[in-house]
């Protein structure tokens, strides 16, 4: 499908693999761009604080997702019969760099929340990534305790400043990220990862708080592979009291969705139903409160996640556990 655009469709895949499933999403976006039932084309601020539940009809769940797009991308029948679907890339035209659930629309919700959960529980890092950040993050409790905090807190922070996309992003300074840390008591423990380790540019950060890096606990990363450390960095990052990270990287992005998911088991501090992030901060200060308060997916995609990632997605899990299949669309078996 080299036509499919993430700024322009969605891709749209129907709750039947007969024809009639796809006529009947044409049927939805026909309904939308004709406000047949008397509302103007949907637009992200709608949803504003105002989420659409994850079970709702489709043609509900759809409008949230349209961000100024007018077009569907149909999960056609010749493709539904290829045993390989090849999405090329044609910079700087169509290149698919957007999160899977800002593309990806099912008219099943039960269909979309499972694959929100598939996403979630297995398409993750692996076990010897997970078990090292686990060492990490106990070490770092364990040295908030020497700095006489009584449950072990640390609040953490992702500062990046080099090779941004698009290239001409603001630089964050020292005085901004002190700013974003503002609320945080002097003294506490934070936890920093960063492109840019130079000492000069956290030496006011060290002279208010303890600072820990990654490079701290080389011993309990003996033997890993290097390139598992930055996703080190993100898991200890997203088991942090609060977080701070910069908009526009995808580097913190993943850990804000990491503790999106983390909230749905109470895990971060500041969890909500309605997926927001209480505790989820960005910089520079135009961004600080943009995780908290629920926003539909918008251009740019890649610029920050959205709730619509993590909230709600455990709807329907019962259904699995309970061994109905044939409610999600799913065949075979469920074990």
């Amino acid at each position: 499908p080299d036509s499919w655009n993430r700024n322009e469709c969605i891709a749209a895949f129907p709750a039947t693999f007969e024809q009639e499933g796809n006529a009947g999403l044409l049927d939805m976006l026909n309904d939308m761009q004709t406000e047949v039932d008397g509302r103007p084309y949907p637009h992200h601020l709608d949803f504003q604080g105002k989420p659409v539940r994850s079970n709702a009809p489709p043609n509900e769940r759809i409008r949230e997702m349209m961000a100024g797009r007018t077009k569907l991308c149909l999960y056609s029948k010749e493709m539904q019969s290829s045993t390989i679907i090849h999405l090329p890339t044609k910079p700087p035209h169509i290149r698919l760099l957007t999160h899977f659930y800002s593309f990806v629309f099912f008219e099943s919700w039960s269909q979309s929340t499972w694959a929100s959960r598939l996403v979630r529980d297995h398409l993750r890092y692996s076990d010897e990534i997970m078990c090292a950040a686990a060492r990490v993050i106990d070490a770092i409790r364990q040295f908030s305790y020497s700095r006489e905090n009584p449950h072990g807190i640390y609040h953490s922070l992702h500062v990046r400043r080099k090779k941004f996309y698009p290239d001409n992003q603001h630089t964050l300074s020292s005085e901004e990220v002190l700013q974003s840390l503002s609320d945080i008591e002097a003294g506490s423990t934070i936890f920093i990862a960063s492109d840019d380790l130079d000492g000069d540019f956290f030496q006011p950060l060290q002279e208010e708080y303890n600072l820990r890096f990654l490079s701290d606990y080389k011993d309990l990363l003996r033997g890993l592979n290097p390139n598992y450390f930055g996703m080190i960095e993100q898991i200890v990052a997203a088991r942090s009291d609060s977080f701070h990270g910069t908009f526009y990287s995808s580097f913190s992005a993943y850990i804000n969705r990491l503790r999106g998911y983390y909230s749905l088991h109470g895990i971060t501090n500041g969890d909500s139903n309605d997926g927001v992030l209480q505790n989820s901060f960005y910089m520079p200060a135009q961004y600080h409160d943009e995780n908290r308060i629920y926003k539909a997916v918008q251009k740019p995609f890649y610029a920050r996640e959205f709730p619509i990632a993590w909230r709600d997605i455990n709807n329907g899990i019962d259904q699995m556990e309970d061994g109905k299949a044939e409610d999600l669309g799913m065949v075979g078996d469920i074990e």
